[in-house]
């Protein structure tokens, strides 16, 4: 996420991309990262088949 500048960044992990979106654009959380520098804005995201990172 990002604000309309694109001068902040945020990078976060969820499973349910459109709901956390819908947070971020209202400010769900007061007082968030994401609340507090207005990150309004999806600029990339990629699905995964698990969020758990695969031991080698």
């Amino acid at each position: 996420m990002t604000n309309k500048l694109k001068t902040t960044l945020y990078i976060g992990v969820t499973s349910d991309l459109q709901a956390r979106i819908r947070q971020h654009k209202n400010h769900f959380f007061k007082g968030s990262f994401t609340a507090e520098y207005n990150l309004e804005y999806c600029v990339y995201y990629a699905n995964f088949f698990s969020i758990e990172k695969k031991q080698s």
